[in-house]
């Protein structure tokens, strides 16, 4: 009864749901105490001990936060194996944080991360997915390179982007290298603007190099000084490079 009166009313609520075996409840105390909350403080033998009871339970969930929890002890492949269990029994999120693992060392498969997020994409429909998906696509990582598939992932996400400014401008950037790889490059460099004015100040960078292909130096140096002055590191050389030939 001492360790009750320690506790709030919501924990103990959710002690005595867990342990009359509510996955809901182990799940939410796993992640209290892997977190911290204004009540519970973070404790991670707790909250790893709650964690393994919904596991016993074949909570989905719990097979997912597991797979992650590996992933932080460098045990790659039982990570995998957990996560994809995960996938299969219903909890649809691992679909990016198996992206997300496979898109950088140690363990970088492009294929696999063209996968994974595809998946992720179809399943969320969220705009910041159907963008990583596209960009695959236009750029030629783990897949072969279509513009035209990567352009209805980047349309659809247009859509759902809604009022996202980030990532309306990112799809205006990646409109803006479609045109630029089909040879509009009025087009390119109106979409690259969207998105600058949005503040995806990269894009300056890509500007600048249309302006700078079509003799147009006093532009080209403008938008590399724009980039630069915004800590883009690829505007930096190429401003430097281009004031020494002035």
């Amino acid at each position: 009864m001492s360790l009750f009166k320690k506790m709030t009313e919501r924990e103990k609520g959710l002690r005595e749901k867990a342990e009359s075996g509510d996955a809901d409840a182990m799940i939410q105390l796993f992640l209290d105490y892997a977190h911290g909350t204004n009540d519970i403080k973070a404790n991670e033998q707790i909250a790893v001990r709650w964690l393994n009871m919904a596991l016993e339970a074949g909570d989905a969930r719990a097979m997912g936060y597991k797979g992650i929890l590996l992933h932080k002890q460098k045990k790659y492949q039982k990570a995998v194996e957990l996560l994809n269990d995960a996938y299969e029994a219903g909890f649809k999120d691992v679909a990016f944080t198996l992206y997300m693992y496979y898109s950088e060392k140690p363990m970088l498969d492009e294929t696999k991360a063209t996968h994974w997020i595809e998946i992720s994409a179809n399943d969320t429909q969220t705009a910041s997915s159907q963008i990583k998906a596209g960009n695959r696509y236009l750029l030629g990582k783990g897949v072969d390179k279509d513009l035209s598939k990567g352009k209805q992932w980047i349309d659809k996400a247009f859509i759902n982007a809604k009022a996202d400014k980030n990532d309306k401008a990112e799809c205006y950037g990646s409109y803006g290298y479609i045109h630029q790889e089909n040879g509009e490059s009025q087009k390119a460099k109106e979409c690259y603007l969207e998105a600058i004015k949005m503040g995806r100040f990269e894009y300056s960078f890509l500007l600048a190099g249309i302006f700078e292909k079509e003799g147009n130096l006093e532009k080209a140096l403008e938008y590399y000084q724009y980039g630069a002055d915004h800590d883009v590191s690829a505007c930096k050389p190429e401003l430097k490079r281009l004031k020494k030939m002035g």
